[in-house]
């Protein structure tokens, strides 16, 4: 799986919500490059690959419920300012976009499953965890540990 079939996924779930928030089917910025570069860090593509990034066909299915998911993060910031003014006497009122609503409950939606398959931002990827304090400082290993002389032990050992 590559990106143009991650941009044709993207570009064809999204399609209503994409027009009303501006963002074109393309490879670019005012498209879908963004969603589709975070979409493949998950799998280990590095910076330097992403403009020809792939995954093997048995991620495909992991691959695009995260491309899913950075796309509608990348519609929940574009339709945050939509609003829905209505005009009644004698007030004016505006309310948030029903679609922000719509795609922020997409956005949680697809945040479960991408952490249900073990990616997203709420999962625990490798790190390392320095242990350090628990090792014995060499300076107090004299004064903590006995000399091999006291156990017998020459220096023939």
């Amino acid at each position: 799986m590559n990106r143009m079939a991650v941009l044709g996924y993207l570009a064809a779930e999204f399609a209503p919500l994409a027009a009303a928030a501006g963002v074109t089917a393309t490879d670019d910025g005012p498209g879908w490059a963004m969603a589709i570069d975070a979409a493949f860090r998950p799998f280990r593509v590095p910076q330097s690959g992403l403009a020809t990034a792939s995954v093997d066909d048995v991620y495909a299915d992991d691959l695009l419920a995260v491309a899913a998911y950075y796309g509608l993060r990348t519609l929940c910031r574009r339709l945050a300012v939509a609003v829905d003014i209505k005009v009644d006497q004698p007030a004016v009122m505006k309310t948030r976009s029903q679609l922000s609503a719509h795609a922020q409950r997409l956005l949680e939606q697809a945040e479960v499953d991408i952490t249900s398959r073990g990616y997203g931002p709420r999962v625990f990827t490798e790190s390392r965890l320095g242990l350090d304090f628990l090792e014995p400082f060499p300076e107090f290993d004299s004064v903590y540990l006995p000399s091999r002389e006291a156990y017998g032990y020459g220096d023939g050992y």
